[in-house]
């Protein structure tokens, strides 16, 4: 708002008012949308948003490798910074895996995919989901690589910070660095609110599973359960919808720092849902508790049964790596 509108303090700059507006304006009437495919818009929107926040940086980067002003990339993480004994590093280290392995973390939103995925099929998925994980992996060294050549040791928490008008002034001029201040951060804003409307979907879903458990199970599972879940959603899509908003709203004007806020998730939240969770429901699905009668018994027999003890191994694997992982976030939360 200051760089847009030259304004400099009052009202329209505290944070509380800014958060309370953009809900109002802004996630209010697009959480009103009850079909996911009219907001399949976002989805473009955000991968075009990061990549264009990605090749920001690394054209910063590049241009202060022409121009003789670039920074060279640590070849090994500063151990100080995560503290002053082996133990407290090791500890620190192991705190950031999980913000590092999460980057590659989407399966939230699997299902969604899968439905929109016509004619569906396994291996098309398989490609889609190789294709995602690769795109991440360039966007992302593009993006760290990128910065700490154009910043160094001054690359901030939040790397928005860094591209402001007067962050990027020194490579690319005043002029360029302002208007490309406000297409990279304004195009980064549109992504968040349009991601913050397509997890509104699977949130509503889980929260009806949780409140309506008994009712749905007395459904049974398929399609009758998916059809009892989309009538409890019709049926109180205002008030869950509306009371996520109100809820999420509520702890955004209410905890100043967000940083903090993001580490607990990171570390607890998070660990439980990218690692945890998926590992249970991998030993089930080798053991094929979903499967039924002999053929589900036949299914199991031969090569299906090798490749069931591997996806068993790697179940096991990334279980131990979600416990110790969550446990090493409580931790830190209690010796802080």
């Amino acid at each position: 708002m200051t760089e847009l509108f030259g304004i400099t303090s009052g009202p329209l700059l505290q944070r509380s008012n800014v958060i309370l507006g953009v809900a109002a304006a802004v996630c209010a009437p697009l959480v009103a949308i009850r079909d996911i495919s009219k907001l399949s818009v976002f989805n473009i929107l955000g991968v075009g948003a990061v990549m264009l926040l990605a090749a920001t940086a690394g054209l910063l980067g590049l241009t202060a490798v022409i121009t003789g002003v670039a920074h060279v990339p640590p070849a090994v993480p500063n151990l100080a910074a995560f503290g002053d004994t082996p133990l407290k590093i090791a500890m620190g280290m192991a705190g950031v895996v999980p913000i590092i392995l999460n980057c590659y973390v989407g399966h939230q939103s699997i299902h969604g995919i899968m439905a929109m995925l016509k004619p569906y099929s396994v291996s098309e998925m398989k490609a889609v989901c190789g294709g995602s994980l690769a795109m991440g992996c360039v966007i992302f060294l593009v993006l760290g690589l990128g910065s700490v050549a154009a910043f160094g040791a001054g690359v901030d928490a939040n790397i928005l910070n860094n591209l402001s008008a007067t962050g990027m002034a020194p490579l690319i001029g005043s002029q360029l660095a302002s208007v490309m201040s406000v297409i990279v951060r304004g195009g980064f804003l549109v992504s968040l609110l349009g991601s913050f409307a397509l997890l509104m979907f699977p949130l509503r879903t889980c929260l009806i599973e949780l409140l309506w458990n008994k009712q749905l199970s007395a459904a049974g599972s398929g399609p009758a359960k998916a059809a009892v879940t989309a009538e409890l959603e019709s049926k109180h899509y205002t008030v869950l919808t509306y009371g996520i908003l109100a809820s999420t709203v509520a702890t955004a004007v209410l905890v100043p720092d967000i940083w903090a806020a993001l580490s607990i998730v990171g570390d607890l939240a998070s660990t439980v849902q990218a690692f945890v969770v998926p590992a249970l429901i991998g030993l089930a699905l080798a053991a094929g508790k979903h499967l039924q009668g002999a053929k589900g018994a036949a299914a199991l027999d031969g090569s299906s049964s090798s490749n069931a003890g591997m996806q068993k191994l790697m179940s096991v694997i990334v279980l131990a790596m979600g416990v110790t992982l969550f446990g090493n976030g409580i931790l830190q939360r209690v010796l802080a």
